[in-house]
């Protein structure tokens, strides 16, 4: 990535076997969401044979919502397929060209050693935080704003997530949000991989933790809103009227 400072391009990828558990690969997944990393490279034989991320894992979710789908199925059975290769020379459009055509916000960079470099969304956040541009948070294109209440579903809270496209939805009040990360860092450490939970579609939002919605200035220049939602576990925030993610800076970088 020419367009990058080298440092934004050295952070290692994560790697595991497609024969590795799903609780394992759960596990790995709560502490890189939101992260520079935010998916895991399936790697046989030295070489990549699929990604395995939320959208992934959620997905596989919805279809087997069982303790099973985490003890019993593997990582190459939940992967999704792998194309985000770019290398040095690639623009900085055409990355995030090439994250919007594969809906996912991770690519990777191969060294020369037989590794792989991580480039997520949170990395092009660095990136508009260095930019010179006068450009406000007012000017970040509206979206419709995907809400829930705390007696909906889990059901309908995953369902929601994959056919809006996103991965967080903002409570009925607009106080604060749900998220895939908290949603897996629940399943995983509180709910103990759903052992024993037959019924997992059906637990109300209410019952996952949440986090406040931090609220901005129209007027925060877009590389001042960069800097502080890198400060944030978990970078999200709204203006008056908008919802903004770290994709939607990084659509401006293009």
């Amino acid at each position: 990535m020419k367009d990058l400072p080298q440092s934004l391009v050295s952070t290692p990828a994560v790697a595991a076997p497609p024969t590795e558990k799903m609780w394992v690969m759960t596990s790995m997944l709560c502490s890189h969401l939101e992260s520079f990393i935010d998916n895991i490279i399936i790697i046989q034989d030295d070489k990549p044979i699929g990604i395995l991320g939320v959208k992934e894992t959620l997905l596989g979710l919805l279809k087997n919502p069982t303790f099973e789908f985490f003890n019993q199925i593997t990582a190459g059975e939940v992967m999704g397929g792998f194309s985000n290769i770019v290398t040095l020379q690639t623009t900085l459009s055409d990355l995030i060209s090439m994250m919007q055509h594969q809906r996912t916000g991770f690519a990777v960079i191969p060294h020369d050693k037989g590794w792989y470099s991580a480039i997520s969304v949170r990395t092009l956040l660095e990136v508009s935080a260095l930019s010179k541009t006068d450009m406000k948070a007012s000017e970040i294109p509206k979206k419709n704003i995907i809400t829930f209440t705390q007696e909906d579903t889990m059901d309908y809270v995953l369902t929601s997530m994959f056919h809006t496209q996103t991965r967080r939805l903002v409570l009925e009040d607009y106080s604060s949000f749900i998220s895939d990360r908290l949603i897996l860092e629940k399943i995983a450490f509180k709910l103990n991989y759903l052992d024993g939970v037959s019924n997992f579609l059906e637990i109300k939002a209410g019952t996952f933790p949440l986090k406040k919605l931090e609220k901005i200035s129209e007027d925060l220049p877009i590389p001042e809103l960069a800097k502080r939602m890198l400060g944030m576990d978990t970078p999200y925030v709204m203006t008056q009227d908008r919802i903004i993610s770290p994709w939607d800076i990084a659509l401006l970088l293009r």
